[in-house]
């Protein structure tokens, strides 16, 4: 298949699905094939290598057609698991292309890719839950678009979305785990004023260190646990009253991280805990 798809760029084939799709009818019942070949190209080759010729803005509202609304109401072919599964590995791919600030927004600010992509934030098939949960931590590299639909404290569904957020914490699935702890990391380490916010969401905090503390044996989910917490602490000012000043669990939760890795010869992330623990300490005193 991956010879395949190979054959068919190399002979102009995804400009062709492209300006098919675009010149096609709603009703053309080629369209949902070609909008999962297009879907198919993308998951199997680098997004850089194809997209010289035109935007890779372009492929959105065909890789959106593969992932069905929550009430089903724009569905003119059968979409099947397995379409929406590759439409979001192709979308999470195309966010990887340098300057794609545009794609983040594209999708945050038009009503109907955006509710179909939060809808798959509690979708029943793990696959599915996981890869939009990754497709939106890859959209966090370009923060502020993703960031009003998660901590806007003061609008009411942003709030629900955190809250969402702060649940999904728990999930069993360590890969949705770790996109959910990037998304966190990402909005924390880049904007300082969500930091601070953050700093106060007491339910937020509590699970992030309990997964420090009984999860740390997993790297990336450590690494973005550091992250997060270092960018916390570093906004952190020793005149206001946060939450971490009265948790020792977070002192704890650190000093495990940091026998474990020297346990397992992976110190990699020493220094950082190093700082953090005085950093932790400076807070609480």
């Amino acid at each position: 298949e991956v010879d395949c798809i190979s054959g068919c760029i190399k002979q102009g084939g995804t400009a062709i699905l492209v300006e098919f799709l675009v010149n096609s009818l709603s009703t053309d019942p080629f369209k949902l094939l070609a909008s999962r070949s297009l879907a198919k190209i993308l998951v199997n080759t680098d997004p850089k290598l194809i997209f010289n010729k035109f935007s890779h803005l372009n492929a959105i509202p065909f890789l959106f057609d593969l992932i069905p609304s929550s009430d089903g109401s724009d569905l003119d072919a059968p979409i099947t698991t397995r379409d929406t599964y590759e439409a979001l590995l192709a979308l999470t791919n195309l966010a990887t292309i340098d300057d794609s600030d545009d794609l983040c927004k594209i999708i945050a600010q038009t009503p109907r890719y955006w509710d179909k992509l939060e809808n798959l934030m509690l979708d029943e098939t793990v696959q599915i839950q996981r890869s939009a949960l990754e497709l939106l931590c890859n959209l966090m590299v370009y923060p502020l678009p993703i960031a009003v639909k998660f901590f806007n404290f003061d609008n009411p569904k942003s709030v629900r979305n955190f809250n969402l957020l702060t649940k999904l914490l728990k999930l069993e699935d360590i890969q949705s785990q770790r996109a959910v702890v990037g998304m966190f990391a990402n909005i924390a380490g880049t904007v300082p004023f969500i930091a601070q916010d953050l700093l106060h969401k007491n339910d937020l905090i509590d699970a992030l260190i309990d997964l420090l503390a009984t999860q740390t044996t997993d790297r990336d989910l450590r690494q973005r646990l550091l992250f997060f917490f270092n960018a916390l602490i570093s906004v952190a000012s020793p005149n206001e009253k946060t939450e971490l000043s009265n948790k020792k669990e977070l002192e704890e939760a650190l000093k495990i991280a940091s026998k474990w890795e020297l346990k397992n010869g992976e110190g990699e992330h020493s220094e950082v805990i190093a700082s953090l623990l005085k950093k932790c300490s400076s807070v609480q005193h």
